[in-house]
């Protein structure tokens, strides 16, 4: 007897390979995801608040606070002057001088950065920004960042704080207007604007 075509066991087992497959491919995009996020925060975000952190054990002084610190302020007031980290020589010869490595990036720009959400592919920026929290009634030093992929902002919060909650914590949304609020829907709204606060110590 000839046969025909494949046995329904036949087809269940294929399939079952395809699913599998299929699975293994997602997998390896979301860790794959998860690695250039890592990247992005730990070269990056961290980078500058360690460079930050190293600027003050080394001279005492608040990076981009005053003229003498890379900021705009004739004296230092303890708060950031609210200084562009990107296109910045100045920060950047400062930080050289100190023997202060400045991040590193993938755009060649030590003060921008390219990163690849799930939605959207974004350069992020940095700054150095001193912000008020009407609602903690509290004045924060942080590393402001301008168009990070909301996925990859909402990924970073978990990192920082173990949890995704854009309204409190060290990683934060900043809405404007002078509050923090929690991070949005990434499939609505593609990007937005964190701040990492940078306690001293």
């Amino acid at each position: 007897m000839k046969r025909q075509g494949f046995t329904l066991v036949e087809l269940a087992i294929v399939l079952v390979i395809i699913g599998l497959l299929l699975g293994a491919v997602l997998k390896g995009q979301d860790l794959l995801r998860s690695a250039k996020e890592k990247n992005f925060y730990r070269h990056f975000v961290w980078g500058w608040k360690k460079a930050v952190l190293m600027y003050y054990d080394k001279t005492g002084n608040l990076l981009g606070d005053g003229k003498d610190n890379g900021g705009t302020a004739d004296q230092p007031d303890g708060y950031f002057d609210n200084v562009k980290l990107y296109s910045n020589n100045d920060i950047v010869n400062l930080l050289k001088a100190k023997g202060i490595t400045p991040p590193s990036t993938n755009v060649g720009d030590p003060g921008e950065f390219a990163i690849k959400g799930k939605y959207i592919r974004s350069v992020v920026r940095a700054y150095l920004y001193h912000l008020y929290d009407k609602n903690e009634k509290a004045h924060y030093n942080v590393i402001y960042l301008v168009g990070v992929p909301t996925d990859v902002a909402i990924a970073i919060d978990k990192i920082v704080d173990g949890k995704a909650d854009g309204a409190s914590g060290a990683f934060r949304r900043y809405a404007g207007r002078n509050e923090f609020a929690d991070w949005p829907d990434a499939t609505d709204t593609k990007t937005v604007n964190a701040a990492f606060v940078v306690e001293l110590p």
